[in-house]
């Protein structure tokens, strides 16, 4: 497995099926990210963000059912205000359709929005 990255602000790319060398690129370069409400949070005011790792399975949960092989699409994964942008494109330039987009909360991992491009 690549290098793992474990700051919640970063970028990731990789393509499924081949070595997972993860490129890390800071969204937020000299300041935190911006807050982000939870209301799952844990009782005594601190709540536990998830994971690149975490977020990237729920992703690939769902997409592996709709799409089974995903081997021909570079994942991206961002974090922004409204939560983790998970993005799956096309490797080859000139296929037709897409691959599935979503945005997942960070503190409970549930899929906000979803987009299927076939």
């Amino acid at each position: 497995m690549g290098d793992q990255v474990t700051r919640p602000n970063a970028t990731l790319l990789f393509e499924p099926g081949r070595d997972r060398k993860f490129f890390a690129i800071s969204l937020f370069p000299k300041t935190e990210p911006p807050a982000m409400t939870n209301s799952n949070a844990n009782q005594g005011g601190g709540h536990r963000l998830l994971s690149c790792d975490e977020i990237l399975k729920i992703a690939q949960r769902d997409a592996e059912a709709a799409y089974r092989d995903l081997s021909g699409y570079r994942i991206t994964l961002v974090r922004e205000r409204d939560g983790w942008h998970v993005d799956y494109d096309l490797t080859e330039p000139y296929v037709a359709g897409g691959g599935p987009h979503y945005v997942i909360d960070p503190g409970t991992g549930t899929i906000l929005s979803k987009r299927y491009e076939q």
